[in-house]
């Protein structure tokens, strides 16, 4: 095999701990790596599967001219090794059944046709696939993986991590691999848990994605169907996934310390401390936590940042609010044994002539404008965290916050935190003009409330962030070197007449970031464009888009992770989404694009 390109792997610098007296931790730079520019050859249409409409066959690096090109792993509804890929089971190991009036198109059990993140861990001398099933009723499945000498891998028997010790999980959306080699996933869509009935259903007009508004609405009640007793406050977390034996076997934890919200991903730093975590919701926030230990986020303090927009194209600079400190050990305790619902965690009261009244705080989040009163400080910051960072005056105005990518550069001072957000619109507009449209009423803020006043755009934007003092909005000491302070515009899709310009961006979801190529690479999850593209980027020259994969319009492309040195090759994870209404037509296949062969440095 030729030894064509140098790729490092992500290997973190040595951690800091808590601080002492004050001291703000340091950590140690990462080598300077210099990137080699890859010259991508074009698009070739056809793909292995229905759906994927180009992909790129090869690369240039240097002199080397390599083939690449995307290779299932996984697909929905297949057999592997007598297993079947996202097949759904309750939380006693039971298969599920399918949801009343739903076409099961010949599969005897329910499958989960969405699949969307992949990660590819190494864990007791055994290559696995863990991948994302974002369904209501939601599962992680790990798949054993065997790689051949010319770097194609192989699938083995999927089968599905335990979920049974945190109440099972639901719509699993994007990950990370922490340093520590775990994988770490992010629950979307949490329900809102202030007009839950009795018995913590919700009622009939939050099932529907017809409500009042298109984002009020849940996936809760699909877990009737193992569950008798379900409660809000159980799903819309991170959540950690060891794998603890050579046969799959996986240990689970969800974070509750870190806030629940509709979580698109944590992505840690090198300081396997500090984790920015993205809400994808309208009317949302945007979060830090900095753990108490490395490599262990069970303990630490939560933080939603204050935007403080210096022009109407994004540029900013952000300050930290202090949502407190937590423990997932106190959290769990709470909400197993007590079920909170939301009038244990704040008393309410109605806005009068646009005013709360004396002793409650005015908050506005995805679901409107609230006069609130908090009853449990540590409960609804971390149940509630949206509302609760509202109310402290953190931002709650993005628009589908969605992937987070990370160049670390030669160290904090050079590194950038890359977020992607799939359309300028709502939260993110003048929410202080009352003639503005049909939902002023329930969204309009106060003038310092309205932190965020962007010019509209339907195509999205991915913002570049930078490092800054480590002090939170009070002043006092953040235990982190990875402080993000700063943030300007890199990508911004340009709205054209009927859609996007398709020589730029179109609503970017999953993001991740290839340190040897010194490239961003962004997935579209679109109607604005002919096809949904991943695209390459280099920060650099943020304006040359080059295009990787096209699938077809209305399915996705999503599930982004770059894995620089798997046994001397290189993968980009991405997968190809369809719905779960186009099941079994039509299914979802998550596989790789590569492999690129890799020279290590000291060769």
């Amino acid at each position: 095999m030729l030894l064509l390109i140098a790729l490092f792997a992500c290997t973190p610098a040595q951690p800091a701990s808590p601080p002492e007296s004050g001291e703000v931790p340091q950590v140690a730079p990462k080598p300077a790596e210099n990137a080699l520019t890859p010259v991508f050859g074009p698009l070739v249409k056809g793909g292995p599967t229905t759906g994927i409409e180009a992909t790129v066959r090869e690369v240039k690096l240097g002199v080397e001219t390599i083939p690449i090109g995307f290779h299932p792993l996984v697909t929905t509804g297949e057999t592997y090794d007598g297993a079947v890929f996202g097949e759904l089971v309750d939380e006693k190991g039971e298969r599920l059944p399918w949801p009343e009036g739903a076409d099961p198109g010949g599969a005897p059990n329910r499958v989960c046709n969405i699949g969307d993140y992949g990660s590819l861990i190494t864990a007791h001398d055994q290559l696995f696939h863990i991948a994302h099933l974002e369904c209501g009723v939601g599962g992680i499945s790990v798949t054993p993986l065997t790689q051949g000498d010319d770097g194609l891998l192989t699938a083995g028997a999927p089968k599905l991590a335990d979920l049974s010790a945190v109440h099972g999980g639901t719509t699993f959306c994007s990950g990370d691999i922490t340093p520590w080699n775990t994988h770490i996933g992010g629950e979307e869509y949490d329900a809102n848990a202030r007009v839950a009935i009795a018995d913590g259903r919700m009622p009939d007009s939050e099932m529907a994605m017809e409500t009042k508004h298109p984002w009020d609405w849940s996936f809760l009640n699909e877990h009737l169907v193992y569950r008798s007793d379900i409660n809000a406050y159980d799903y819309g977390y991170i959540t950690e996934v060891e794998i603890i034996d050579a046969g799959g076997a996986t240990q689970v934890a969800k974070h509750y310390a870190m806030g629940r919200f509709s979580h698109e991903l944590g992505l840690v730093m090198p300081d396997q401390r500090t984790v920015f975590l993205t809400d994808d919701q309208y009317h949302a926030g945007f979060f830090m936590f900095v753990a108490d230990k490395e490599a262990d986020l069970s303990a630490g303090t939560l933080y939603a940042v204050r935007w403080n927009q210096n022009n109407a194209k994004g540029e900013a600079t952000m300050d930290w609010v202090s949502l407190g400190h937590a423990t997932d050990a106190q959290l769990r305790a709470q909400l197993f044994e007590k079920r909170p619902a939301f009038s244990d965690l704040f008393a309410t009261a109605e806005l009068v002539d646009d005013t709360c009244p004396e002793g409650f705080g005015r908050t506005t989040t995805t679901w409107g404008t609230e006069c609130l009163k908090v009853l449990d400080e540590v409960a609804a910051s971390r149940f509630e965290t949206r509302r609760y960072a509202g109310l402290k005056g953190g931002t709650t105005e993005f628009n589908k916050n969605e992937g987070l990518a990370f160049d670390r550069g030669t160290g904090p001072d050079d590194a950038t935190l890359f977020v992607a957000m799939s359309k300028i619109d709502v939260g993110m507009l003048d929410e202080t003009d009352k003639s503005r449209g049909p939902e002023t009423a329930d969204y309009r803020r106060t003038a310092d409330q309205d932190h965020i006043q962007m010019t509209k755009n339907g195509c999205g934007i991915v913002f570049s962030m930078k490092t800054g003092e480590s002090v939170d909005q009070a002043g006092a000491v953040i235990a982190s070197d990875w402080v993000m302070r700063k943030a300007s515009p890199l990508v911004v899709g340009e709205p054209v007449e009927g859609g996007c310009a398709e020589t730029g961006i179109s609503n970017p979801d999953n993001i991740t970031f290839v340190d040897a190529f010194g490239m961003l690479i962004v997935a579209e999850d679109t109607s604005k464009h002919a096809a949904d593209t991943l695209w390459a980027v280099n920060p650099a020259q943020p304006e040359k888009l080059i295009p990787l994969m096209q699938v077809a319009k209305d399915s996705e492309v999503t599930g982004l992770h770059w894995h620089p040195n798997i046994n001397g090759w290189g993968y980009l994870t991405v997968s190809h989404q369809w719905s779960e209404s186009d099941w079994p037509k039509l299914r979802s296949v998550m596989g790789v694009l590569g492999p690129f062969p890799v020279k290590n440095a000291e060769n």
